[in-house]
């Protein structure tokens, strides 16, 4: 729409009105100058507010318009002004000044709508274009075949529209509905009703500047503007009806332009009823060659895509495994099986498998992981980069081989489906102390178990849980030395005595400290 807006602008209209917008506002300013009407400081930045229009309206070059909407806007802009300091001589009246206000206001919100009608006009247009003409899905109403969008929608709101796919079955209910959506219909209706409301708008304000502007004329003529006002007025009101005629002629311009793609409407229309002959049923065929051709074109170029893809993938896996291309690429059938269980694309598989060999492991493993990975990323709903931070991070902090990669997957899974909590927070959690949990004898059950119920019982962020624990963690790690006195002057005697005083225990019969997890399993039940 943008392009075929902009191919029709005249350059030597635009260069007309910018040379007749700058000579009548130079000689304005001098005709006020005379007048004192910049005397003072507020007259001074009335001045400069009109001087540097001046200078952007002369700043323009008229080849490089390729909006006619804003440039109409700068030329009022500075019309605006220069009327609007006419007005403040001393020597208008207050009547007259008062109308030329009101007059002046009217035009601004007529301007307004008109811009608004223009975009109205450009998003319907635009929504026309992007409805999809669908041979497979034929719309009729009372046995008539029909695919203008406006017909189409009234329709459907009438409880009239009949529907039908390519094997003659019926779409009803809220299949007809999501049909109308997915072909650009119901997009089509709400910028229609956008521009009923702009075209309102626009013929309410164009009201108002009748009204405004009779009321201007029967003020009396002694109450008028002194000659250099009155002056001004006329010149301005020459070139800004000179701008009023040329964005109407956009404004119809474009009108015509929404109602040709309507037209294309109605002869395809046309084209659905002629398929019903035998020249019809041949053109429709070929129609549907056609569609099937580009698609085929489509899918093959996304294949190319895919193919590079991972190339790319499994050259970088033999470069971090020192493998050849022809072992890595040996990996493609287990990557495909890969893809097709977890409901992944081969190249997505591809990719996690190479961040896993980035890390060192051996290829089977990589296999094992990212099974793991891509099947918990597509649980979680988080992304396959993610999941393998997520995973790596798990099984590093306790040690766990990859053939375990699944199981702590599970784990996350299962915990989060009981729990008010989220795959993705417990990993994130998990991350934040896994290292920390497994120095102190703590399994990855037991840990993700405590994360879980301290994030849903406190709804802090779960970095702020796995923070909390892996501090609680190494304060009591730090507690091994009988006497040893801790960075904040509490000691282990301190400690002890506090846990006693709620019957718990911190040292064993043996007098050696008990396991981080009783520990806390007694305080949590106390």
């Amino acid at each position: 729409m943008a392009g075929k807006n902009n191919a029709s602008i005249d350059i030597n209209l635009v260069t007309n009105i910018k040379d007749q917008t700058l000579n009548a506002a130079k000689q304005a300013v001098e005709r006020h100058q005379k007048e004192g009407a910049f005397e003072g400081a507020q007259g001074a930045r009335n001045l400069t507010r009109i001087q540097n229009a001046i200078a952007q309206i002369a700043n323009i070059n008229p080849a490089s318009v390729t909006n006619l909407d804003a440039f109409f806007k700068d030329i009022k802009k500075l019309l605006d002004l220069i009327d609007k300091n006419a007005l403040t001589l001393k020597n208008v009246s207050a009547e007259y000044k008062k109308a030329a206000d009101d007059l002046t206001k009217a035009q601004q919100r007529l301007d307004d709508a008109k811009a608004q009608k223009s975009q109205a006009l450009k998003a319907k247009q635009q929504a026309q274009q992007n409805i999809v003409k669908d041979e497979n899905v034929k719309f009729s109403k009372n046995g008539k075949a029909i695919s203008a969008p406006q017909t189409v929608m009234e329709a459907f709101r009438g409880g009239t529209l009949t529907a039908r796919n390519a094997e003659g079955k019926s779409i009803t209910g809220a299949a007809l509905e999501q049909t109308l959506r997915k072909r650009g219909y119901l997009n089509y209706e709400a910028a229609d009703q956008e521009l009923q409301k702009a075209t309102k708008n626009a013929d309410d304000a164009a009201a108002a500047v009748d009204k405004f502007a009779d009321a201007l004329a029967k003020v009396p003529a002694a109450t008028g503007a002194n000659p250099a006002v009155k002056q001004t007025l006329d010149e301005t009101s020459a070139v800004r009806g000179l701008v009023d005629k040329e964005q109407n002629k956009n404004i119809e311009n474009l009108e015509k332009d929404v109602k040709n793609t309507d037209d294309s409407f109605k002869a395809f229309d046309a084209t659905l009823k002629k398929q019903e002959t035998s020249l019809g049923k041949a053109f429709k065929a070929f129609t549907i060659y056609n569609l099937v051709l580009k698609t085929v074109k489509r899918s093959l170029h996304e294949a190319v895509q895919t193919v590079k893809q991972l190339d790319r993938s499994l050259t970088e896996q033999a470069m971090v495994t020192g493998k050849t291309r022809a072992q890595t690429y040996s990996l493609l059938s287990s990557y495909q099986a890969l893809a097709k269980a977890t409901g992944a694309t081969t190249k997505d598989v591809a990719e996690v498998a190479t961040q896993f060999m980035r890390q060192g492991k051996t290829a089977q493993d990589s296999i094992k992981l990212t099974e793991a990975a891509v099947s918990a990323a597509k649980v979680a709903g988080i992304s396959a980069t993610e999941s393998v931070n997520y995973l790596t991070t798990a099984l590093n902090g306790f040690r766990l081989s990859a053939d375990q990669a699944m199981k702590v997957s599970d784990k996350f899974a299962s915990i989060a489906a009981i729990s008010a909590t989220s795959y993705e927070e417990l990993a994130t959690a998990l991350s934040k102390v896994a290292a920390q949990a497994n120095l102190a004898g703590m399994s990855i059950d037991y840990t993700t178990a405590l994360l879980a119920k301290g994030i849903e019982t406190t709804r802090e962020a779960p970095e702020t849980i796995g923070t909390a624990l892996k501090t609680i963690i190494a304060r009591m790690r730090e507690l091994g030395d009988y006497g040893k006195t801790l960075d904040d002057s509490m000691d282990i005697n301190n400690v002890e005595t506090q846990l006693a005083y709620v019957g718990i225990a911190l040292r064993d019969a043996n007098g050696e400290l008990r396991s981080t997890e009783d520990v806390l399993n007694d305080l949590g039940a106390k």
